[in-house]
């Protein structure tokens, strides 16, 4: 299975969500951090896997929180043709994707630095379909955030 990243809706209603907010949001990390597990208690999904793993141990609250942060530079880059990286840094996930254009194709290699070793450690992609599944996973969320959290729909640390 290639590598694959996707964000899944919650059907939760129209502003259902509560943000309990002590302190100003003032970086990106804070935002996502302090959003995901809102979004999590509300149903949103997201699933991530690859490099010979179908399903990687992923959720919203912790996992999607360390990539959203990420997403605005990556895809700026794999647009320019320069190389980027989404790092799942969290606990028991512990791996790091690198994305290296070549042309219309990506290079994608997975290191692990925690127990789990990539049974298949590099792989190739259409770069504009490795764009676009990074870009529906970005808008994905900041609509989400957008629909159930209204009153943060515009957010500058929003990745799309």
């Amino acid at each position: 299975m290639s590598f694959h990243v996707k964000f899944l809706p919650s059907s939760a209603p129209d502003g259902a969500g509560v943000l309990d907010e002590d302190e100003p949001i003032d970086d990106p990390m804070t935002f996502a951090i302090e959003v995901c597990p809102v979004l999590e208690d509300l149903g949103v999904g997201f699933v991530a896997g690859g490099f010979g793993e179908e399903r990687w141990p992923v959720d919203v609250a912790t996992d999607l929180a360390t990539i959203v942060p990420q997403l605005r530079d990556l895809i700026a880059a794999l647009g320019a043709g320069a190389p980027g990286m989404l790092e799942f840094f969290e606990q028991g996930i512990e791996r790091r994707v690198s994305f290296t254009p070549q042309g219309d194709t990506v290079e994608l290699h997975c290191e692990s630095w925690g127990g789990w070793r990539p049974p298949t450690p590099v792989e190739h992609a259409d770069l504009g379909a490795t764009r676009a599944m990074l870009t529906d996973l970005a808008v994905g969320f900041s609509r989400e955030v957008a629909r159930l959290l209204p009153a943060l729909a515009g957010s500058p640390y929003l990745p799309a």
